[in-house]
């Protein structure tokens, strides 16, 4: 059974993409590349030869939130739900559709 393998980047590295990957738990060979940074920061992450699909997810960055701490993981946790959220889509509309399954 060939599994589809997929890669999410950000620009700082510091919480979305590690988010959007423990929803999905790949391994190293990569069939996507989701980018996960802001619009702005999208322009910036690497490039990935050889890729069968490179898309852009833009989620807020958390390192730049400001106030106070509870203030801070509320922003942070309204993130962690939007990529959860748009992973399980992920997974249902093209990995359990896809042929390579």
């Amino acid at each position: 059974m060939n599994k589809e393998k997929v890669l999410f980047v950000c620009v700082h590295n510091s919480a979305r993409s590690q988010m959007a990957e423990a929803f999905l738990k790949q391994g190293r060979m990569f069939h996507y590349v989701i980018t996960v940074c802001d619009e702005t920061s999208g322009e910036r992450c690497p490039i990935f030869p050889g890729i069968s699909m490179r898309l852009h997810w833009s989620f807020e960055d958390p390192s730049s939130f400001t106030g106070s701490y509870e203030e801070k993981l509320s922003r942070t946790r309204t993130v962690r739900d939007a990529i959860k959220a748009r992973v399980d889509q992920f997974v249902e509309e093209t990995l359990n559709s896809s042929p390579a399954k």
